[in-house]
């Protein structure tokens, strides 16, 4: 069987503010608190999916999804290839299928998307975490078509050395 798979990408600084403010329930801690460490794994996560890609993939931003849900759903069907049409009798709503510890994190699952927390980042986070996000993903916010609120002129007080790992060049940052 043909398997399709369908990527979707949102916004760092507001990956990072969700991982911030989520507990994980095993450890009981947030499952981020470093804007460097969630910066590193969306890029890795975006850098493999965009090396991959093939015909059989599609890539959807988070924030089209929540802002025009119809429009972006019916994008992913075509190109899925798929029909639109409601053909269950009983419908199982996603967060009855859900492990009960992961319902208590995605209590709003079958709730309306709520496009006003789109950019909840913006005011959340302080200066400092997005700078560090802006400036180790400046190339990569570009070619997704996200907007840097700093340029790579506006960060200051931070160092940062490039090194080569796996020829690879990554920025290390150093914060003063």
């Amino acid at each position: 069987p043909e398997i399709k798979y369908i990527h979707i990408i949102r916004d760092p600084r507001a990956v990072y503010l969700s991982q911030k403010n989520s507990i994980d329930p095993f450890s009981g801690k947030p499952y981020s608190s470093s804007p460097l460490k969630t910066a590193m794994e969306w890029k890795k996560a975006v850098t493999s999916f965009n090396q991959h890609k093939r015909d059989n993939t599609i890539q959807v931003k988070f924030e089209e999804l929540v802002q025009d849900s119809i429009k972006t759903l019916n994008t992913i069907i075509k190109s899925l290839h798929v029909s639109n049409k409601k053909g269950l009798q009983n419908v199982i709503l996603f967060k009855d299928r859900m492990e009960s510890v992961d319902k208590i994190l995605h209590w709003q699952i079958n709730e309306k998307p709520n496009s006003s927390k789109i950019e909840a980042w913006k005011n959340s986070l302080s200066e400092k975490e997005i700078k560090i996000i802006d400036y180790y993903l400046n190339k990569q916010l570009s070619i997704e078509n996200y907007k840097k609120i700093f340029s790579i002129d506006q960060i200051s007080n931070f160092d940062a050395i490039s090194i080569k790992l796996n020829g690879i060049t990554q920025s290390l940052l150093l914060l003063l």
